[in-house]
């Protein structure tokens, strides 16, 4: 079972590929490559809410995601644009925080930061 503990007012997700040398005497004086492993973090931030009236995802507190970065819980992330694009790709992981910020500025909206480190697949889903 899930919780939605937030929706995001900004959130980037970076997908890497290492690749891994494979120069040799037969390459001519060419590097040569092959794929290695694959990697994901996702940084996003978002408003803090105080749970009245804004519907999903109200109940997001910073003091529950420090509760998962502290006690070192794997969560899961989806990531997708719900503008309503044509053929937008949803994305679902797992992966653990690795740091929190959160700012609260006088007379602003006080809002968090937070990154996480993916741990395995990265899987696209269609919406």
């Amino acid at each position: 079972m899930f919780v939605l503990i937030g929706g995001s007012s900004s959130c980037t997700v970076n997908i890497s590929q290492e690749t891994i040398d494979t120069t040799s005497k037969d390459s001519g004086g060419r590097k040569t490559f092959i794929n290695g492993a694959t990697s994901w973090t996702m940084d996003c931030e978002a408003f803090f809410t105080d749970g009245t009236g804004t519907g999903e995802g109200e109940t997001v507190r910073p003091s529950t995601l420090f509760t998962a970065l502290d006690g070192g819980y794997r969560v899961a992330v989806k990531f997708y644009n719900s503008a309503g694009q044509t053929d937008a790709k949803k994305y679902f992981g797992w992966g653990y925080i690795t740091s929190l910020s959160v700012n609260a500025a006088v007379s602003e909206w006080s809002t968090y930061s937070i990154s996480i480190q993916g741990d395995g697949r990265l899987e696209q889903q269609n919406t």
